[in-house]
Formats: structure tokens, sequence, C-alpha cells
């Protein structure tokens, strides 16, 4: 049961209870009447048929309570008051009734009629007027008036706090529902944001590793000789090391290892005499006088784009020459990456930077994933290459100071 059911329950328990009162107040005034009527020799068959009339129209008339209903009771009662003055009294119950059935308006008007009726016709009986005469007849049509409507007013106070309740009610129910739906959908955008992590940095860190593994492996067939083999196990040790480190971390969510007790310079020279070392391709770091001071987020970003760059020249380029700049304005920190390879088209491979539905397996994750990291941190990417002419790979990234709880690498 709702609450607007409980309290419409209640409210019609009081309302039958303050009915109740009134059909005791108006048959105790009707009784009276006939009895007194009786004892000043009212001719007995009228008496007793008005009387009978009124009390079946207001025990058994139909649609009782209603407003038709009341009309012929007040008629009936007027008849009454022609047989016998005794009856003016039996307006006080009526008055009950008017109050809760008619319009304020309506209901004042009639009480204010039939008590002048119910002044009127006592006077007349006994051919005086006097105080009593006057003021108790008016104090209990204002009673009558202001008890029912009162009930009235109270009752429609109760519903309408139902209503207000029960909306409250209705309005938590929902929230508490829209509060397991944002939950369910930040625990929903939390696994997104790790999975996306963890695929960005197994792209840049353990995908290339494992290139430079099978690079480094297929090139054991053209080795001249068992140290040249020798080293290139030894390369190929050390590469599925550091992966296996970095994979530690990766899933850690902590500082790359290249970052962790370096600078973002001196990871720069390690990638590109990797780089050099396992392909043989030229490389050269060009970094400004004065390198901009970097927040550790930053500068995991720059380092991802790179090693994202640095793993397109491996796997497509076939460059002789990769060079990296570092170079800064009094906004941005600009990062390029140019090789000079057989190039591409690079419309061919331009995506969204939501990476969320993407097949990685399928290739083309790099640049995407790039352009989305740069972009979360108010940067961009871009591309300038075609078929023969090399790649130029160009990173911006808004240039922040450091954060208090982050403090910049000491630089070497």
């Amino acid at each position: 049961m709702t609450i607007m059911n409980q309290a419409a329950g209640r409210t019609r328990q009081v309302i039958a209870a303050v009915a109740a009162l009134d059909h005791i107040v108006t048959a105790t005034l009707l009784t009276v009447a006939v009895i007194q009527s009786w004892r000043t020799h009212t001719p007995a068959l009228p008496l007793l048929l008005a009387a009978a009339a009124f009390t079946s129209w207001y025990v058994g008339g139909p649609r009782r309570g209603s407003t038709t209903w009341f009309v012929i009771l007040a008629g009936l009662w007027g008849a009454l008051t022609v047989v016998s003055p005794a009856f003016v009294w039996v307006a006080f119950g009526l008055w009950l009734h008017a109050a809760r059935l008619l319009p304020l308006a309506t209901a004042a008007t009639y009480t204010a009629t039939t008590l002048a009726v119910v002044l009127l016709i006592p006077a007349i009986d006994s051919g005086s007027w006097t105080v009593s005469k006057i003021v108790g007849p008016s104090v209990g049509a204002l009673v009558a008036v202001a008890l029912a409507r009162g009930q009235v007013l109270l009752a429609r106070e109760s519903l309408t706090r139902a209503q207000l309740l029960e909306s409250l009610l209705q309005a938590q129910e929902e929230s508490a529902v829209l509060h397991d739906q944002l939950a369910a959908a930040h625990r929903h955008a939390g696994a997104l944001a790790e999975r996306t992590r963890l695929s960005r940095d197994i792209h840049d860190t353990l995908a290339q590793g494992f290139s430079s593994i099978v690079l480094l492996a297929r090139s054991a067939d053209s080795a001249p000789d068992d140290a040249a083999r020798r080293d290139l196990l030894a390369r190929i040790e050390a590469t599925a090391v550091d992966n296996l480190h970095e994979a530690r971390r990766v899933v850690g969510a902590l500082t790359p290892t290249a970052l962790e007790h370096h600078s973002l310079t001196a990871a720069l020279q390690r990638l590109l005499d990797d780089l050099h070392r396992d392909t043989g391709i030229t490389t050269e770091l060009r970094v400004s006088d004065d390198p901009p001071q970097l927040r550790t987020t930053d500068e995991v970003v720059l380092l991802r784009t790179v090693q994202g760059a640095l793993a397109n020249v491996r796997t497509h380029a076939h460059a002789h020459q990769v060079i990296i700049s570092v170079d800064s304005t009094a906004h941005e920190v600009l990062l390029d990456i140019v090789d000079d390879g057989i190039g591409f088209d690079p419309s061919r491979h331009d995506r969204p930077p939501d990476v969320a539905g993407i097949d990685v397996t399928r290739g083309g994750y790099g640049l995407t994933s790039t352009r989305a990291r740069l972009k979360e941190l108010g940067g961009m990417l871009t591309i300038e290459s075609a078929p023969g002419h090399g790649t130029a790979v160009c990173a911006h990234l808004p240039l922040r100071p450091p954060a208090s709880d982050d403090p910049p690498e000491e630089r070497t």
C-alpha cells in the first residue's frame, strides 16, 4: 500500500467519524423537535408525515452526500419549520453538511439565509426578541461552519502532504537508481580507461621490444661468425629483460624505466642508440640549449610518442637516418621525429582519437594512440609525409610548470 492510499484511508476514516457525529447531532435535534412539537399540540398527521419524509430522504435518498441530496434535504427542512417552529434548530445539523458539501461562498450564503429564518421564526412565534435568541443561533452557525470547514481543510492538507511525501520517496528511489547507474558508468569508464592505458603502453613498449627481438633473431642467419651471433643473442636477451621490467611497470602504472633515473633527453638518446645498434640507421638528437622543465606525465607522453614513431621506422620506413628535435616556445614544447624513409599517405592512416573500438590486431594503432595521448593533455600530433619523401612527425604539448608534488627529474 502506497503512502497516498494510506493517507486516503485515514482521511476517509476521519471524514466518516465526523459525518457520524453530524448524523447524531441531526437525529438528536430532529427527535427533540418532534417531541417538542408533540407537546405543543402540533397536528399529528402533518408532523409525522413531514418528519418521516425528512428522515427517509436523509437516510435513503439517492446520491446521499451530494449537492442535489443536500438541496432537497434543505427543502424538506423548510417544510418542517412550516409544520412546527421547533424544527428550526435542525438547521444546526444542516449547517454542518453545508460547510462540507458546498463551496465556501455558497455554504456561507446558505448559512446566513437559514440563520435569518432561525432567528425570525422563534421571534414571530413568541412575539419578542432577546439577546440569547440572537447570539445563541449565531454562535451555533459560526461554530458549525468553522468545524465542518476545518474538517474539509484538514482532509485536503492530509492528502496534499501525503502526495508530497510520496513524490519525495519516489524521487529518492529514482535518485538511488540514477546513483547506481552513475556508479556503474564510472566503473565502466574506469575499466575502459585502464584498458586504453594498457593497450597504449603495451603497443609503445612491449610490441616494440618484440619487434626488435624478431629483427635481431632474423639477422642471426646473416651473422658472419659466432662472435657476431653471440652479440646478437646478448642484445636479444637485454631487450627481453628490458621489456620484462617494462611489462611489470605497465601493469603497475609506474613511471617508465627509461625515465625513472634519467632525464627525457637521456631516455631519447638511449632509444636512438638502440635503434642504431639494432638496425644500423644513423640517428641524431637535437635539444635546445635550455630544455623545458616538464611534468612526469608530459615526459611520459613524449617518450611514448618517440617510441611509437621509432617503432614505425623499424618496421615500415626503410630509412637511413632519423633525427629527433626537442624545442620549446613560451607556451608549448615541440618534439619532431624526422626520417628519410619511403614515406606514406597520412590520410589513409588517420583515425579519430577514440581508440576504444579499434582492432589493434590489424595494425594502424600507433598513430591513433599517440594522437589520443597528446589530446588528453591538450596537445596535438601533426604528420607530414608522402610516398618516397620520408616522414616528419611533430608533437605539440602545452608547456606546464612542474607540479609541487612532481619535481622535475635531475638533468644529466
